[in-house]
């Protein structure tokens, strides 16, 4: 009888936390949208680089340097990784893309960097982005201050996308941040995806969801080369996936 009773009793329990409490147990994949877009055809917007101050290390922003990313919210997240031990000034910006290589800066702030994965968050009390307008992240190091042409950037297209219903019913029956990233990631809202994963992680890194988001976005990505520079950033995205 004794035993019947702790058999039923961790049945009981193990249903609560599966199911009251809707913690997922497996990650889903990151799956890009089918209406992804290209960057514009005429892009030249500034000078993307990945190679850190030094010539060795990384500088990257966690996303797509050959698509436009997705993201739902009007103040989207970004994720970018720095090895580099020195604290250096740097800038973040956003523009908006207004027509053919024209481009609008709606958004600039400057922080110091630090060693490993960095997240901004666009505040709240600015301006929301529109959505179904392409624009421009740019993080730009500055190596020497005194030394502008020193300065190295890494840049990313995105757009912000109407929420569909579907999505809005999904996300309403979940709270933890694993469930959203697999919801996100299943809709192809990178963004939204990444920003739930450095919730998950511990200060400084990607952490293991956030590595398994960048894997399944590697292959896509070399699915969709445009040119040399998107080959040569695959292979710092690759080389960053190694370390870690």
């Amino acid at each position: 009888m004794l035993k019947q009773i702790l058999t039923l009793t961790l049945f009981i329990n193990t249903f609560l936390y599966f199911n009251l409490f809707n913690i997922p147990t497996a990650q889903a994949a990151y799956t890009p949208p089918p209406n992804q877009k290209k960057p514009p055809s005429n892009a030249s917007f500034g000078s993307a680089t990945t190679r850190g101050c030094d010539g060795n290390s990384l500088s990257i922003i966690i996303a797509s340097g050959n698509r436009v990313g997705q993201t739902i919210s009007t103040h989207p997240t970004f994720v970018w990784f720095i090895d580099d031990n020195q604290p250096r000034q740097m800038e973040f910006i956003v523009y908006e893309h207004i027509q053919d290589n024209q481009y609008k800066k709606v958004y600039q702030t400057t922080k110091t960097t630090t060693s490993g994965i960095m997240s901004f968050t666009l505040p709240n009390e600015e301006n929301p982005l529109t959505p179904n307008k392409i624009y421009v992240s740019q993080v730009t190091i500055f190596c020497e201050p005194n030394s502008p042409s020193t300065a190295l950037s890494d840049l990313v297209y995105f757009e912000v996308v109407n929420v569909s219903s579907t999505l809005t019913n999904q996300l309403a029956n979940v709270s933890n941040s694993l469930a959203k990233v697999n919801i996100y990631a299943e809709s192809g809202l990178w963004f939204d995806a990444m920003k739930e994963a450095i919730n998950l992680s511990p200060s400084g890194e990607l952490g293991e969801v956030g590595v398994n988001l960048l894997q399944e976005l590697i292959p896509y990505e070399k699915e969709t080369i445009n040119g040399d520079s998107d080959l040569l950033r695959i292979e710092r995205l690759e080389q960053f996936l190694l370390n870690n």
